[in-house]
């Protein structure tokens, strides 16, 4: 719907007084923006019309001996024939080239192990897995055996589409999916209409008497002459489609979405109902150091995925401290973001002023909701959300101060205390308020959807 708001009365009030000739305009991410009052002549609000960054397909059950359920378009795309993203094994991000020179993994020579980064034989579920980083819960890459198992248990029909060629795959209870024949890209897209390429979350690796090669990986390949095959080798920087699978395994360990709460902020923000982990407001969930998407037992420097011992004299003994990987100035929305991760599609870690705006703008009572303590937070709207004061992790995997503090990270780095420090807004009964915290604890995590 689109909304105009005419200026008359405030160009009036702003003709009142000669001096008040300029229109500022604050942004919240602290930006300021200068108009001049006779140059404007109205201001117009619209609703935003932006799709989802990644819209998330169906899961479609084609009755295969596993359970194994099998998205109904490819990651990137929006509709079944679309070709969606193309992308190197282990990227989550497409790109104008495929080329060794520009591989995340590689140095730029591949015929050596010691010129890749293994990131495992199996990436499913991982950083690395573009489905789950860009569709969250419980979708992932599916491996060779997943495709094998489409393969052996399915009729394959290679035809048309919306006048897209591809193959029609029909599961044993009637029910099919469409894989468009999307070719591959190197500084190109090559055979377009000829083959589909799909990568497996598989590692192809080969070994002699003195090396292991672990150039490939393995992506399902299917023709217009009918050739189909499920563990095909190829390069790992060529960029190719995938086409993503929730298993039952990973149903029951899904990671439950929330539900965004508009609270009627100036930004248009939502923030979701439950923490990251949880299942309903009052639930503390994980756990999480700043970065990491997965919980643990113990949080300190030893098990920060981000740090590493400084052996200051070669001797190989770590007598020094810790150096800690800048992964950025803000995360939300990257890999390190446990909020996209866990649940994908527009959801995010808060940055500093997101929470800034949530301070500012809506009233903070102390409550008691089922027994949890922590912060009921209600919006302009007189719509809600509850903070329970879940306390926070360090060491031992102990709980610190459960019911009287509450952690939240932010996806904003703290530059006031340097690289592996991170803002963190704190509850207590009396108010919320904002911190540096070292990336290492375990603290809770709040997502926002944009």
């Amino acid at each position: 719907m689109k909304k105009q708001v005419l200026l008359t009365a405030l160009l009036a009030s702003v003709y009142s007084v000669q001096s008040q000739d300029v229109m500022v305009v604050e942004m919240y991410d602290n930006t300021v923006h200068k108009f001049k009052v006779e140059d404007v002549r109205q201001v117009t609000f619209e609703q935003s019309s932006e799709e989802p960054e990644c819209p998330v397909a169906e899961a479609v059950d084609l009755g295969l001996p596993s359970g194994t359920k099998w998205a109904s378009w490819n990651v990137g795309a929006t509709k079944p024939e679309d070709y969606g993203g193309y992308y190197s094994w282990g990227e989550t991000e497409e790109k104008e080239v495929y080329d060794w020179t520009n591989y995340q993994f590689s140095d730029g020579a591949y015929y050596h192990q010691s010129y890749y980064e293994h990131i495992g034989d199996d990436i499913a579920g991982t950083e690395y897995d573009v489905a789950t980083v860009k569709w969250g819960g419980s979708w992932r890459m599916p491996s060779v055996d997943q495709y094998n198992e489409l393969r052996n248990n399915c009729t394959m029909t290679w035809t048309q589409q919306n006048e897209v060629n591809g193959l029609l795959i029909t599961g044993p209870n009637g029910a099919s999916i469409f894989m468009p024949a999307g070719g591959v890209k190197w500084d190109y897209l090559g055979h377009e209409g000829e083959s589909g390429n799909y990568w497996t979350s598989t590692l192809h690796s080969v070994s002699d008497e003195t090396t292991t090669y672990i150039h490939q990986a393995y992506i399902f390949q299917f023709t217009s002459s009918g050739f189909v095959r499920a563990d095909y080798p190829i390069l790992r920087n060529y960029g190719a489609t995938v086409r993503a699978v929730i298993c039952p395994e990973q149903e029951s360990q899904e990671c439950p979405v929330a539900e965004a709460i508009d609270l009627g902020l100036p930004s248009g923000t939502k923030w979701a109902s439950w923490n990251i982990g949880a299942t309903k407001p009052e639930e503390f969930g994980g756990y999480y150091a700043w970065g990491e998407t997965e919980t643990k037992d113990v949080y300190n420097h030893d098990t920060y995925i981000y740090a590493s011992r400084i052996d200051e004299d070669g001797d190989g003994q770590y007598e020094g401290g810790y150096v800690i990987q800048d992964i950025g100035s803000n995360i939300a929305g990257t890999q390190y973001d446990v909020a996209h991760v866990k649940w994908g599609d527009s959801w995010r870690m808060p940055s500093y002023y997101q929470f800034d705006e949530l301070m500012k703008h809506c009233t903070w009572t102390w409550t008691t909701k089922n027994g949890v303590e922590g912060h009921l937070v209600t919006g302009p709207n007189g719509k809600a959300i509850f903070l329970p004061a879940a306390g926070q992790l360090y060491n031992d995997g102990y709980i610190m101060s459960p019911g009287t503090y509450g952690f939240y990270w932010s996806s904003t780095f703290y530059p006031t205390w340097g690289i592996g420090n991170a803002y963190i807004l704190e509850i207590i009964s009396s108010y919320p308020s904002f911190c540096g915290g070292s990336a290492v604890l375990g603290q809770s995590v709040r997502a926002v959807c944009l």
